[in-house]
């Protein structure tokens, strides 16, 4: 549940998502859903292309320019196909099988722009973890709170070469976790397990096991401390994002993850209860001034505090 509208949201969506909007151009051009600008680029009119490396099964949106009539084939439609969008200027893809293929675009019935593109299986996946926003905190069989929950972002790689797609991911229904679709341009995973113990959740894509990630369900009793921790927003590159998480602490001093249940306080006033805050720092909004907030959570009769350098818009509670 999100609370507090007056947080600038198309900024996180940015992150997240990458902008859908560019200045137009007259040069003939593809992209596709995963070379569409991100935060960091927006205003520096990043080059049209399609990223061209795909997880087998991904459903992509293309974008097209160039003026005119407009059309994309497939040499080879059988690995990657292109059908008619509902929408303006963009065709829809599917990677279909294993492979290689040329996608060409036609203005006003003559060939402009020819690229290659190749589907592919993963054989290597990393974990981020992901608080609305995704992060760029790399995870490794983290622990997770019971009855708590763990949003991961999954990145693919062949071999050394990362591979671009989404929702063709697949977990086991008896798994303690889920494929959450919050956003469509990247697969996350979501751990949330309901027994004390190690475990380990297996992931498929297109039929086939591609991996699995591990983790360690810890007693909630077991967590003697929590502490609100700022993590970095991927794609932040100029810091205008303060994420604050609420992790725990075991006995040992090892982070516990998947609070999502906690009282959240800013300057005292209660924000509800979740198990992260959003603030935004943008540049010319503190140069009008800006404000030091003072954060509290509290749960499981725990609690920690933190200050915060906000430009006044917000929090995002997650």
């Amino acid at each position: 549940m999100f609370v507090r509208t007056s947080l600038p949201l198309s900024l996180l969506l940015t992150l997240a998502l990458g902008a859908c909007t560019g200045t137009p151009e007259d040069e003939p051009a593809m992209r596709d859903t995963y070379s569409r600008p991100a935060l960091d680029e927006i205003g520096d009119d990043p080059p049209w292309a399609l990223r061209g490396r795909y997880v087998l099964g991904t459903e992509l949106e293309i974008d097209v320019r160039g003026g005119g009539e407009l059309s994309v084939e497939s040499t080879r439609p059988e690995v990657f196909a292109v059908r008619p969008s509902e929408l303006e200027d963009t065709v829809n893809g599917s990677a279909r099988a294993v492979g290689e293929a040329e996608l060409v675009l036609y203005q006003n019935g003559d060939e402009v722009v020819r690229q290659g593109v190749r589907v592919a299986e993963p054989d290597r996946l990393r974990f981020r973890a992901a608080h609305f926003a995704p992060t760029a905190l790399e995870v490794d069989r983290p622990h997770v709170v019971v009855g708590g929950s763990l949003d991961l972002v999954v990145d693919y790689f062949a071999g050394d070469e990362q591979l671009f797609g989404s929702g063709a991911l697949v977990v086991p229904e008896d798994a303690p976790g889920f494929v959450s679709s919050l956003f469509p341009n990247q697969d996350w995973v979501a751990l949330a397990p309901l027994e004390v113990g190690e475990h380990e959740v297996e992931l498929a894509v297109a039929g086939a096991t591609v991996g699995s990630v591990g983790f360690t369900a810890v007693d909630p009793i077991a967590i003697e401390s929590i502490e609100l921790v700022e993590r970095p927003v991927s794609g932040d590159e100029d810091g205008q994002v303060v994420l604050l998480v609420v992790v725990g602490r075991d006995a040992e001093g090892r982070v516990v993850e998947g609070i999502r249940d906690a009282e959240l306080l800013v300057d005292g006033v209660s924000e509800g209860r979740g198990g992260a805050l959003i603030f935004t720092r943008r540049t010319e909004r503190l140069e009008e001034g800006s404000l030091e907030l003072g954060v509290e959570a509290r749960w499981g009769g725990l609690s920690s505090r933190a200050t915060v350098i906000s430009d006044g818009a917000g929090p995002l509670r997650f």
